[in-house]
């Protein structure tokens, strides 16, 4: 599977949620594309997150 990279990102936006913080992040053409194809074909998989060579996030996909 390819990897999905900063490369793609078109935006990044600071969300508040309650006492934390989120991230929006919107993908350009290709991203969006990418993170598709990885989300069909990674079902039932973990996906990785990592920000700075560490991992932030690692969901199971459950669905599409």
């Amino acid at each position: 599977m390819a990897d999905l990279s900063e490369n793609q990102n078109k935006e990044i936006k600071p969300i508040p949620h309650e006492n934390d913080m989120g991230l929006m992040i919107v993908f350009d053409n290709r991203g969006t594309a990418l993170l598709n194809n990885l989300t069909i074909q990674g079902q039932g998989k973990v996906m990785v997150v990592y920000l700075n060579n560490r991992v932030v996030y690692s969901p199971v996909i459950d669905s599409v």
